[in-house]
């Protein structure tokens, strides 16, 4: 059975800084809230159209106990058609680093010049 103060904590709003390219290639900013729930995929509103497999990055804003918060990257899957608010829906999963290759292995970089 769950505990009430469980069930609480499943589901969170949070006010998030949203950045990124719409779908005309026009970097934007915007404000909204995300709703955070258990599980890998969240949903969000926009009023910017975001393609589905962009890659856009989440801020949150609100305050706490953390002095900064820093920017998030998140891919975009399912984009809904406009809604009657005027908002796009869109599901979000959080992007994660790539492993780091076996500690035996660097990647070597070319230098500026040498390109």
């Amino acid at each position: 059975m769950n505990r009430p103060d469980a069930v609480a904590q499943e589901h969170q709003e949070h006010k998030v800084e949203i950045s990124g390219w719409d779908s005309n290639e026009d970097f934007f900013v915007e404000n909204s809230s995300l709703g955070w729930e258990a599980g890998e995929e969240n949903i969000i509103r926009l009023r910017h159209r975001v393609r589905p497999g962009s890659m856009i990055f989440l801020r949150v804003v609100e305050p706490s106990s953390k002095p900064m918060h820093f920017p998030v990257a998140f891919r975009v899957g399912r984009v809904s058609a406009r809604m009657e608010a005027g908002a796009y829906e869109a599901i979000l999963r959080r992007l994660w680093p790539r492993p780091q290759e076996s500690s035996g292995s660097t990647t070597q970089v070319p230098a500026p010049n040498s390109l």
